[in-house]
């Protein structure tokens, strides 16, 4: 799965370089923009450590349930149900949103796509293996709080 993200993001850089269509700008670069790109990436980031450090031992980069795994719903996880992969998509919209051009806005769209594919491969291991994950996914949304 990373070897066809990796190649993807080649492959994407290269079709932004040339293709001219991708590489056209989609709003006015101004020091407000700068601002909104940076505090979005940051934001981000912040959203993907808190992530991380409060699934703590349970983290893995693959999809997979540990011995003595936990079902967390605390810190970030009381927002979003993915805060590690909300945190990347702020991110990415950070980065779309500084250098702004279609082929990052292409980019952000199927970035956001492949982020919801995977969090509902884990949904289906979680929903399978823990008794209460239902209930915990019909009060908190997936990847953008109170909306998605």
């Amino acid at each position: 799965m990373r070897f066809i993200f990796y190649v993807t993001i080649i492959l994407f850089i290269y079709l932004q370089k040339n293709i001219d269509f991708l590489a056209i700008s989609l709003w006015p670069k101004t020091l407000a923009t700068y601002i909104v790109a940076d505090i979005a990436t940051f934001a981000g980031l912040l959203m993907m450590f808190s992530g991380r450090l409060s699934l703590g031992k349970n983290w893995s980069a693959n999809i997979v349930i540990k011995e003595s795994h936990e079902l967390v719903t605390s810190g970030p996880y009381a927002y979003v149900r993915h805060p590690i992969y909300s945190g990347l998509i702020l991110m990415v919209l950070g980065v779309v949103l500084y250098v702004d051009t279609l082929g990052w806005l292409a980019f952000f769209v199927i970035f956001f796509l492949g982020a919801y594919y995977k969090a509902r491969k884990e949904e289906k291991i979680l929903t399978d293996h823990f008794p209460g994950y239902l209930e915990y996914k019909n009060k908190v949304k997936a990847l953008i709080p109170f909306i998605f």
